[in-house]
């Protein structure tokens, strides 16, 4: 990994943070760096150094990873987790889950919802 000064580091720390927080945050690229007050492709390009993965790769994970954790703990509809996250259509979110899990999000849940005792 490439040197990252140590202000930079804890800028692209609070954008994964808030990422993390907000998977479902529709904030663009441009939005997240002119906060930060940075050029786009440079934020992108040390975020990817530092995380592995370019800004929109990393907040589609983040989704996935609270969509995983939203089919296994709620009882709610998949349309609704689905635009709860922001996706543009139920039908996008499932192909964009099955394409990142292996499993459609029905047969994740099946696969892994709690039994309630």
């Amino acid at each position: 990994m490439a040197y990252i000064n140590p202000n930079k580091r804890e800028t692209l720390h609070e954008i994964a943070d808030s990422i993390d927080n907000h998977p479902e945050s529709s904030d663009r690229l441009d939005d997240l760096a002119k906060r930060v007050q940075l050029n786009p492709h440079y934020v992108n390009r040390l975020f990817k150094n530092m995380y592995g993965l370019p800004i929109q790769k990393y907040r589609c994970a983040a989704r996935i990873k609270r969509a995983k954790w939203m089919l296994c703990e709620t009882d709610m509809a998949i349309t609704d987790i689905a635009l709860q996250l922001n996706f543009s259509t139920g039908q996008h979110f499932s192909n964009t889950f099955k394409r990142e899990v292996g499993l459609s999000p029905q047969d994740y849940r099946k696969l892994n919802k709690k039994v309630e005792s």
